[in-house]
């Protein structure tokens, strides 16, 4: 199955990180972590568009999103679901698909699928498979825009949204679905970076 085009890959990074300070600048391989990120999704033709903070630690973000040309948004720091939610309206997105940029082997083709139940099933959103879940990495969540507006719109402003499926998982008639596996037994991999 190929990728398919235009999808737009939020990558939600921050540079502040208790357990693993700047990782997103750490090096891999001859680039960085977040450069690796974004040139992944280039490679599976997904069109990214970096989602950080407005706090002063995170300019080198930023910095780097106009070094590489890809655009970018800068939102409220431990809101997620509002950065998330202003950052489709400044971009006119109707969907999007979330990628963190400490999952550095987040898999395109997951994300086309996933893209692509969204859509086909009019649903809220499509979470990642449970092996994903689990530390695979492979693939982060399909979301509406309008979904992350609704569940923003539930939190206040200053609210702490990191673990924002809690916040998701809360609105009326939410219609959602697990991302199936696509092997019948997946690896049990843990490929995410802490």
């Amino acid at each position: 199955m190929k990728a398919v085009e235009n999808i737009p890959a939020v990558i939600t990074v921050r540079s502040t990180s208790k357990r693993l300070p700047g990782k997103c600048f750490l090096p891999f391989g001859d680039v960085s972590v977040l450069e690796h990120v974004v040139l992944r999704a280039k490679h599976y033709r997904l069109s990214p568009i970096i989602c950080t903070t407005r706090e002063q630690s995170d300019d080198q973000i930023a910095e780097l999103a106009e070094c590489m040309g890809v655009d970018y948004y800068r939102g409220p720091a431990n809101n997620k679901l509002l950065r998330w939610s202003e950052c489709c309206e400044c971009f006119g997105l109707r969907a999007f698909h979330s990628v963190d940029a400490d999952d550095p082997f987040f898999d395109g083709n997951e994300v086309s699928r996933s893209m692509r139940l969204l859509a086909e099933g009019d649903y809220d959103m499509v979470c990642p498979t449970l092996s994903s879940s689990a530390g695979g990495a492979s693939v982060g969540y399909s979301l509406t825009s309008e979904i992350v507006k609704l569940a923003s719109a539930a939190t206040s402003v200053d609210a702490d949204t990191e673990m924002m499926w809690y916040h998701l998982e809360k609105i009326p008639n939410l219609k959602m679905l697990v991302l199936p596996e696509v092997k019948a037994v997946p690896l049990e991999l843990r490929l995410t970076l802490d």
